[in-house]
């Protein structure tokens, strides 16, 4: 339990709602654009979606292997922390029809390792450098 918090000091709500394929560029160039040897916290980790980085700069960005259309809304799950704006994602805070989950990251997890469900990390090409 004591990692657990010290990973997750915040008790962050995840909020659901609706980006267009600009915004999301957008917020995913962001995190391109930070300096991986600088542990950057604001960097982006992604569920559903792969994105390719260059130098900095955001390459390629696919949803079911399709690219992201800038005019398309697309429907994302962030933490409430970012819907605000954190760590410099202003464009979140654009997202419409936000809803609250009432889900928090920090319970999740724990009730994830109250069953016992197995973690495997492995490396399946979600972000590429």
């Amino acid at each position: 339990m004591k990692q657990i918090y010290e990973a997750l000091p915040f008790r962050d709500e995840l909020v659901v709602g609706w980006l267009t394929g600009a915004q999301l560029i957008e917020a995913l160039q962001r995190s391109a654009s930070l300096n991986p040897e600088d542990n950057p916290g604001g960097f982006l980790q992604v569920s559903g979606l792969r994105y390719s980085i260059a130098n900095r700069t955001l390459e390629s960005a696919t949803l079911a292997d399709k690219p992201i259309v800038p005019t398309r809304r697309y429907r994302v799950v962030v933490p409430g922390f970012l819907a605000e704006g954190g760590d410099g994602y202003v464009m979140l805070k654009d997202m419409q029809d936000k809803v609250m989950t009432g889900q928090l990251v920090f319970d999740m997890v724990i009730e994830a390792f109250r069953k016992g469900v197995p973690v495997t990390a492995t490396v399946n090409g979600r972000i590429r450098r």
